[in-house]
């Protein structure tokens, strides 16, 4: 289940979404960058859907064009699968949502708990040549 929603998350092609608000805005790739304080390769591959952007960096740039995550998260083919009843829609995209902010927490524990790992190696190694000497 999490690999389909992952998988899902990642068709998502955000990236769209993510140039025409810089567009909007006059923004070159490298200024959107600077303002989010990563390179603008970086930027550049959320914008080509090459990769996908965190939780703490969907927060930046959602911040950064003063709008919601769930604008930015919002899959707008969902929309096109249902009839016209704006309840569907909007329980079909609050679904998504949540799967998808579900999806990006553990991801990012995930990638702290490594971190965490990683940084406990280095303690150990540091306290075993502290002790040697």
């Amino acid at each position: 289940m999490f690999f389909w929603i992952l998988n899902k998350l990642k068709s998502m092609k955000i990236g769209n979404k993510l140039k025409a608000l810089r567009v909007e805005k006059g923004f070159t790739p490298l200024d959107v960058a600077e303002r989010l304080n990563i390179s603008e390769s970086t930027y550049r591959r959320f914008e080509n859907d090459k990769s996908i952007p965190d939780i703490e960096m969907l927060d930046k740039i959602t911040n950064e064009y003063n709008i919601k995550v769930e604008d930015i998260l919002k899959d707008e083919s969902i929309i096109t699968n249902h009839n016209n009843d704006a309840n569907s829609i909007g329980i079909t995209i609050a679904k998504n949502f949540a799967e998808i902010s579900q999806i990006l927490s553990h991801k990012i524990i995930e990638q702290y708990e490594a971190r965490i790992k990683d940084l406990e190696s280095q303690l150990d190694f540091w306290k075993r040549k502290a002790q040697e000497k």
